[in-house]
C-alpha cells in the first residue's frame, strides 16, 4: 500500500486545514500560499507542517516536486512522532527510488505507525513479516498485523488475513474465517477476494 493511495484523501484534508485561506471566507484555496506557509511552520519545529509541507513536495501540491527534501520532512516529522510521516518516510525506505532502499529501517518506521494505529503501517508491516523482507519471518505475527488492519477496514488485509487462514499460513486452517473476510474484501470491491469468496 503506497501513500499515493491515499493523495485525494489526504488533499481533501489539507484543504480543509487551509482554510485560513479559503472557503470559509470566501477566499479560494491557494495552494501555493499554504505550502508556503506550510514550510514557515515546519521551519519552525511544527511536526504535522513538517509532514504536509513533505507530502506537498512529494507529490508537487502547491510547489515544484522535489523528492529528497520531501524525504528530509518526513523522517523529521517522523522521528518526532508523527503516525503519517512514519508510514510515509517507511514507504520510501522500502521503495529505494528516493532515498536508499533499507528494508530493515523501512519494517521499523513501519512498525512505529503500525503501533501508533495506523491501518496502512499495519498491513505493510505485515506483509515484511509474512515475507522475511527486512525483518525475521515471523506469520504469526504476520497474521496478528493483518488482522488488526483488517478489523480497522483496510481492504487488502482483509484479503491477505483471509488468505493466511485459508493456507493455514501462521495458523490453522480456517476455511470459515477465511471465506468471512474474503467476503469482507470482496464486499469493498477488492477483486482478488471476489475470486477467492
Amino acid at each position: 500500500y503506497s501513500p499515493r493511495d491515499h493523495v485525494s484523501r489526504f488533499w481533501s484534508k489539507c484543504q480543509r486545514d487551509t482554510d485560513l485561506y479559503g472557503a470559509w471566507n470566501g477566499v479560494p484555496i491557494d495552494k501555493k500560499e499554504a505550502a508556503r506557509y506550510y514550510k514557515k511552520a515546519a521551519e519552525k519545529g511544527h511536526i504535522d507542517a513538517m509532514f504536509k509541507y513533505g507530502y506537498m513536495l512529494l507529490y508537487g501540491i502547491g510547489v515544484q516536486i522535489d523528492k529528497r527534501k520531501a524525504s528530509f520532512y518526513f523522517k523529521t516529522a517522523a522521528d518526532n512522532g508523527q503516525t503519517e510521516a512514519m508510514f510515509n518516510y517507511g514507504w520510501m525506505l522500502s521503495q529505494g527510488d528516493i532515498v536508499q532502499a533499507n528494508q530493515e529501517e523501512s519494517c521499523r518506521y513501519y512498525k512505529m505507525a503500525a503501533e501508533k494505529g495506523h491501518v496502512n503501517a499495519m498491513n505493510n508491516y505485515a506483509f515484511k513479516l509474512l515475507k522475511g523482507n527486512g525483518v525475521k519471518t515471523d506469520k504469526e505475527e504476520a497474521l496478528k498485523y493483518f488482522k488488526l488492519a483488517a478489523d480497522k477496514g483496510q481492504i487488502r488485509s482483509m484479503f491477505n488475513y483471509g488468505w493466511m487462514m485459508n493456507n493455514g499460513e501462521g495458523t490453522e486452517v480456517n476455511k470459515k474465517e477465511a471465506s468471512l473476510y474474503f467476503k469482507k474484501a470482496a464486499d469493498k470491491g477488492y477483486t482478488d477476494a471476489m475470486k477467492s469468496y
